[in-house]
């Protein structure tokens, strides 16, 4: 199994969306974290890292953060 899916910045909010239902569906505890558009309904365990770049340190460090958590 999988602790976590992280969406990358480029993905489309409709795509990032559908994902996130149809994996939510399968595994309700599923974390998200994205760098990208908002996962609209997902309150627990979801992480809104928008404000950051994946390749940058801020935004690694923001990441790591939350995988702490799980």
């Amino acid at each position: 199994g999988h602790d976590c899916l992280l969406v990358a910045p480029d993905v489309r909010p409709g795509v990032a969306q559908s994902v996130a239902t149809s994996l939510g569906a399968i595994d309700p505890r599923l974390a998200f974290a994205s760098f990208g558009p908002d996962l609209d309904g997902r309150q627990t365990r979801t992480a809104r890292l928008k404000s950051y770049h994946p390749a940058s340190r801020a935004g690694q460090g923001a990441l790591l953060r939350f995988l702490r958590t799980l």
